[in-house]
């Protein structure tokens, strides 16, 4: 998922200019649906420490909050549109082999996620 990176840009940067909530949300992690959701609820609000919580082990290798907040930065322009097919793609059935989830979105493109520690972790947006 080397695509990851701009994609999750896209995502996060939507409502950056939201003022950050300091008490993020209970998130049940243990369904990838409801996991998906939080990390794009987290993007519009613009909770990046929620976001990076929500990241496979992979991309927080990748990552740092601070990271992700530049990034989305630079991709403002396209990321509301990201966000949207994103939460399309939550409203079908999950495709899950094992410990991989995935939303399909469109042509080879899907939400992706991996469980990690019996927890589901966002591993790429399309």
């Amino acid at each position: 998922m080397t695509e990851l990176r701009p994609l999750l840009a896209l995502s996060l940067v939507a409502c950056s200019a939201a003022p950050p909530n300091r008490s993020p949300p209970v998130v049940d992690d243990h369904d990838p649906r409801r996991a998906a959701l939080a990390f794009l609820d987290a993007a519009e609000a613009g909770r990046f420490e929620s976001c990076y919580r929500l990241l496979s082990g992979r991309e927080r290798a990748r990552y740092t909050p601070e990271r992700l907040a530049e990034d989305f930065q630079v991709a403002r322009a396209s990321a509301r549109e990201r966000l949207t097919r994103a939460r399309i793609a939550l409203e079908r059935d999950a495709v899950v082999e094992g410990d991989r989830a995935s939303f399909p979105i469109g042509r080879d493109k899907a939400v992706r996620l991996v469980r990690e520690d019996d927890r589901w972790r966002v591993d790429s947006l399309d």
